[in-house]
């Protein structure tokens, strides 16, 4: 297949796990796009179009193969991206989704070293998005006891 990364979601997504997944990348899927990094811009790509990132789908495509990551999809599915510019960002996607979804596996052709920055990011992301959920809950908290 050449370098590729493969997840399997065996029950799919549950709403609460893809609201949270989407909460996770969206903004960041975004700034990769307007960063030329998830949009084929390797190639000058005229058709570059922004990612998906929907109720059902997180779709976002770079110098490879488009990612295509499905909520209800329960059967094996793979993004070559040939190491290409948007790697790390698919790299980063697939970890998130692993993190609110233990039973999303993940796997790659690549090594630590070629996963490196993917994780980094994806690292990042997750620290965020705690960050964010711990702000929000004491906002709440205070607003319910004032």
């Amino acid at each position: 297949m050449g370098y590729s990364h493969y997840w399997t979601a065996p029950q799919g997504f549950t709403p609460k796990q893809w609201d949270e997944l989407r909460a996770i990348v969206a903004d960041f899927l975004e700034s990769q796009f307007e960063a030329e990094i998830i949009n084929g811009s390797e190639y000058e790509n005229p058709r570059a179009v922004p990612p998906c990132v929907d109720e059902g789908a997180i779709i976002f495509n770079g110098s490879g193969e488009t990612l295509w990551l499905d909520r209800h999809e329960t059967r094996f599915q793979y993004c070559k991206t040939s190491q290409g510019l948007y790697d790390a960002t698919v790299v980063a996607v697939l970890l998130c989704a692993n993190y609110v979804n233990p039973l999303c596996a993940f796997s790659s052709d690549g090594n630590a070293e070629q996963l490196a920055a993917g994780t980094v990011l994806a690292t990042q992301l997750i620290e965020q998005h705690r960050a964010q959920v711990k702000a929000d809950a004491a906002a709440a908290g205070e607003f319910n006891h004032a």
